[in-house]
């Protein structure tokens, strides 16, 4: 058992908050441990590499594969609104 724990990764649900032990090799599709239903994902696995994120949360704005604007940390809807809207105007 703990071979399998030192070779598993902890993703969060986004909808209950639970913890979902993954294997760092897994096959297939993920699921919740307590409800057997498919892990949300919004990334694939390397895109943080790529995008080179550092921090959670992280919005990047990719136009044909390139970088044009990125933004990390919390911050309020009327400002994420406007930085959305500089980004699509740029």
């Amino acid at each position: 058992m703990r071979s399998q724990a030192k070779d598993a990764s902890a993703v969060q649900c986004s909808t209950r908050g639970r913890k979902n032990r993954l294997p760092r090799a897994a096959s297939g599709i993920p699921q919740r441990g307590d409800r057997h239903q498919p892990l949300p994902w919004v990334t694939k696995v390397g895109d943080s590499e790529r995008f080179t994120v550092q921090a959670i949360s992280t919005l990047v704005v990719i136009d044909q594969g390139r970088v044009v604007t990125r933004r990390s940390g919390a911050a309020p809807v009327p400002a994420l609104g406007e930085w959305g809207d500089d980004a699509l105007a740029a």
